[in-house]
């Protein structure tokens, strides 16, 4: 993960990077979705974006023909401000086709159209710059286990709205407003405060000491809060899986629901304050040294992962190589020699309740079905235990590299070497929490989909996992019975996962 402020790049890419700009690689990508053709012509012709690119709304889609451009509101798919130069059912065709673009790639887009006699066609399709801005206020991208955390499903928004306001209130008092808002598909937390990373030089030798004394005396509640919660974790884990879901009454069920988010809840705050543990720790090295080597700042922030997580890992790994070996593909099962099909069946019932490390509860358990893992072993290597310790000893290298070659050699390094055992002890912390944020949101989304299962006998829901589309709120209102269009707010909130899956979101929104 990377401490908020840090200067550095994300420690492991996004989830799924843009593609190359080129024309020829993207109108590939978007041939199967809207019609191209770069010979094209007729009568009408323009461009169009599939957000706005200086105020970077995500909601906002601008068509452009001779004159002003049309500003599209894309919610209700209705002209908001009317441009010149072209017909409005034009333009209301025109940005139909522009987002459909965009849910194809996953990133905003920029096109050159064409009205043809067959229809709309596109000539040249680009990635779109948008400005790093919102409309409301300064945001910033919530990073507590990776330094982008992805598409996040609206209960997992819910949860960790819950858990930061937590934080505001102790920091600012009554909060007016969201904490936690879901913009590009991604958490943005509200920010106020500026960044206390990015010290340029280095202080004098006793500022510096007061700093890492300082650090010391912050971080180690923080510390033992983490340790607390830890220890009690499997004593509510166990009080809160005893409840066969499936027999409750739907009061009794939206209650244990309740419980298990605010049990979410908890973990998500313990996990925000080991990043604030962090950004103290950084800071006070900071302080030693001025800036830091820029990869440093996320490999010494990431989790180190539990004894339990890295012997999955390596059971994974054998195991993929395994299948590697034997030259078969992963894309069936039935495709496996049967000494590898009993393998699968015994690695899927190890990891039922084990699920990837991240904040969102959208996804399933490893074990939980030939998909989830499926992807495990397609995704295993990559940025695994060891790369994530390969990439701790180096920073912690080059760190101490920085250190001998600054000031009194002997004085910083006494200073700098206490901060790196102490931000390894919250590194251990992390590992620890991160595995009880699992356990917690493996409970919360089976509550949550037996909610959904009920939903969709009533015909309010399409798939029981839709429940994880709606926050607790709705989920409340929906089982009893309020109306609220509830599958249509589903559909277009997972059309924003697809539309912004591949965007490489900023951190920072002013």
């Amino acid at each position: 993960m990377e401490p908020d402020g840090a200067t550095a790049p994300a420690d492991a890419p996004a989830p799924s990077q843009p593609p190359e700009s080129s024309p020829r690689h993207v109108s590939r990508l978007v041939l199967a979705g809207v019609p191209y053709d770069p010979t094209a012509v007729g009568e009408e012709e323009g461009r169009a974006v599939s957000a706005d690119p200086s105020g970077a709304d995500p909601d906002e889609v601008q068509v452009f023909g001779r004159g002003a451009p049309w500003r599209i509101d894309r919610r209700s798919t209705r002209v908001s401000e009317p441009g010149d130069g072209l017909d409005v059912v034009l333009v209301e065709r025109v940005a139909d086709l522009v987002d459909r673009a965009q849910l194809v790639l996953g990133f905003p887009v920029e096109v050159e159209w064409v009205e043809t006699a067959e229809g709309l066609v596109l000539r040249s399709i680009q990635p779109l710059e948008l400005q790093r801005q919102y409309a409301d206020g300064a945001w910033r991208r919530v990073a507590l286990t990776a330094a982008d955390e992805g598409v996040v499903a609206p209960l997992t928004i819910d949860a960790l709205d819950r858990a930061l306001r937590v934080v505001d209130q102790d920091q600012d008092g009554p909060v007016v407003g969201q904490t936690v808002r879901r913009i590009y598909g991604r958490p943005y937390r509200r920010r106020k405060r500026p960044s206390i990373l990015g010290r340029a030089t280095p202080m004098r030798l006793v500022d510096a000491a007061r700093a890492c004394g300082r650090a010391t005396r912050t971080v180690a509640p923080l510390l033992t809060g983490a340790l607390r919660f830890d220890r009690s974790s499997e004593g509510r884990f166990q009080s809160l899986v005893k409840d066969d879901l499936a027999r409750l009454e739907p009061e009794a069920l939206l209650e244990v629901l309740r419980q298990r988010q605010q049990f979410v809840a908890e973990a998500l705050l313990q996990l925000d304050r080991s990043r604030e543990a962090t950004r103290q720790a950084l800071h006070a090295l900071e302080a030693t040294l001025g800036a830091l080597p820029t990869e440093a700042y996320s490999a010494l922030a990431a989790p180190r992962p539990t004894r339990a997580r890295r012997k999955a890992q390596q059971r994974l790994a054998k195991f993929a190589d395994a299948v590697h070996r034997a030259g078969v593909e992963l894309g069936s099962t039935q495709s496996l020699p049967q000494p590898l099909k009993v393998e699968w069946r015994a690695i899927a019932e190890e990891l039922a309740d084990v699920r990837p490390l991240g904040i969102d509860v959208l996804p399933e358990p490893i074990g939980g079905s030939d998909r989830a893992l499926r992807h495990a072993l397609r995704r295993v290597g990559r940025d695994g235990p060891a790369v994530v310790e390969t990439r701790r000893k180096q920073a912690k290298r080059e760190v101490l590299e920085v250190a001998s070659a600054r000031g009194i050699r002997r004085a910083r390094e006494v200073l700098v070497r206490p901060l790196l055992v102490l931000l390894d002890r919250i590194a251990e912390a992390k590992g620890r929490l991160s595995e009880g944020l699992g356990r917690s949101l493996v409970l919360l989304r089976s509550a949550a989909v037996e909610v959904g299962r009920r939903l969709v006998d009533e015909a309010i829901l399409d798939e029981p996992d839709d429940a994880l589309y709606l926050g607790l709120g709705e989920l409340e209102d929906a089982l009893r019975g309020e109306p609220g269009a509830y599958a249509a707010r589903v559909r277009v909130r997972r059309e924003d996962d697809a539309r912004w899956a591949s965007f490489d979101a900023p951190r920072n929104l002013r």
